[in-house]
């Protein structure tokens, strides 16, 4: 799907402007999920 790539997108870019803080609360996210 087109929104699903524009979300990945979007995804990739804030971690990158968030650098390791980024990686940080995805981790985070994947643990409680």
């Amino acid at each position: 799907m087109a929104l699903e790539a524009d979300v990945d997108r979007a995804l990739a870019r804030m971690a990158g402007a968030a650098g390791t803080r980024g990686a940080a609360v995805r981790l985070r996210v994947e643990l409680l999920a």
